[in-house]
């Protein structure tokens, strides 16, 4: 089936088995025109800031905070704070998509441990990560949803023995599937060059669209490249890891922790930072892996031909989501 040469991601493709791929037209299925549900979820948010006992700040936003059915904890990637662009949109779109659950979105820690830092800098995540158990823990969470950095932070916590009863796993775009190069080079591909990807589809973005969903945040980056670069000399630790974090064994455990989990991936094929080809092996990988440990759960994967970042088209990771949800049968 031929895909185009770039897209905005409205429409993903399902490799068969056998004669070529099954399509999802993610933006038929789940259309975002209504302002006045998306303005009434945004209005009705709740923001949380708490301190835990090693210092470390969280903040969680929750919207649909008295919807019954258990939460969404949703985590956009690195440098997109939830108050700003990507992280406050997806979310808003994704408690509209799914009214009856609470949707939980957490903005990047503050005043996180040096220890912390360091182990990540090394490629182990799991201390940084383990800062978000309070929100799982108090709150019951049943789907995990993720993208980029976010999604390594989710399957760090997936993996965790003493974290239970996790229904569905969604990563996007994820990085370090295996054979990383440079973090300074993983820095430049992933923050540069994938950048300049989304031009390539930005014509093809149905604009009334974005521009109902981003008129309820501040643009992320809002001081452009300079602050990016700032953020980026702040932060260098949290590329450093993203560049050295092995997911495949990280996914391997999370797999054999929750095995009642549906697992879905998303990749972009137009990414450069975290090409499509290492994530095609570790899909691969991951799928013999749960055959040894005889789990019936398939892992669905689909690809798109958009690059790794959201920009222009937002609703996307909203969507993602949903559709995992509601193909697993929640």
């Amino acid at each position: 089936m031929n895909q185009p040469e770039f897209s905005p991601g409205y429409v993903w493709f399902e490799p068969a088995n056998n004669d070529g791929c099954a399509k999802v037209d993610l933006q038929s299925l789940y259309p975002i025109s209504d302002p006045e549900a998306l303005q009434d979820a945004w209005n009705k948010k709740n923001t949380v800031i708490s301190e835990l006992p090693n210092g470390t700040v969280t903040t969680v936003t929750t919207f649909n905070k008295d919807a019954g059915e258990r939460p969404i904890l949703w985590l956009p990637g690195w440098g997109v704070s939830n108050l700003e662009g990507g992280g406050s949109s997806v979310a808003t779109v994704l408690a509209t998509l799914n009214p009856n659950r609470p949707v939980m979105a957490v903005e990047e820690l503050a005043n996180v441990p040096e220890r912390h830092k360091q182990r990540a800098s090394k490629g182990d995540m799991s201390l940084y990560a383990s800062n978000y158990m309070n929100i799982l823990e108090n709150c019951g969470v049943e789907v995990l949803s993720g993208h980029s950095r976010g999604g390594i932070i989710l399957a760090e916590l997936a993996k965790r023995s003493d974290v239970a009863d996790i229904s569905v796993i969604n990563l996007m775009d994820m990085p370090r599937a295996r054979g990383y190069h440079t973090t300074t080079g993983f820095g430049f591909r992933i923050g540069l060059l994938d950048n300049l990807v989304q031009k390539k589809y930005a014509d093809q973005v149905s604009l009334s669209e974005e521009e109902i969903i981003n008129s309820f945040g501040e643009i992320a980056f809002s001081g452009g490249p300079k602050e990016a670069l700032g953020r980026a000399r702040d932060q260098w630790w949290i590329i450093r890891a993203m560049a050295k974090s092995g997911l495949q064994d990280i996914l391997e455990e999370a797999i054999k922790q929750q095995p009642l989990a549906s697992l879905y991936i998303w990749h972009g094929n137009k990414s450069i930072g975290a090409p499509v080809s290492a994530t095609r092996h570790l899909v691969g990988d991951l799928r013999r892996y749960s055959a040894k440990l005889g789990i019936k759960n398939p892992l669905r994967y689909f690809e798109s031909s958009t690059g790794h970042y959201t920009v222009g088209h937002t609703a996307r990771c909203g969507r993602q989501t949903a559709f995992s949800i509601e193909q697993s049968g929640l």
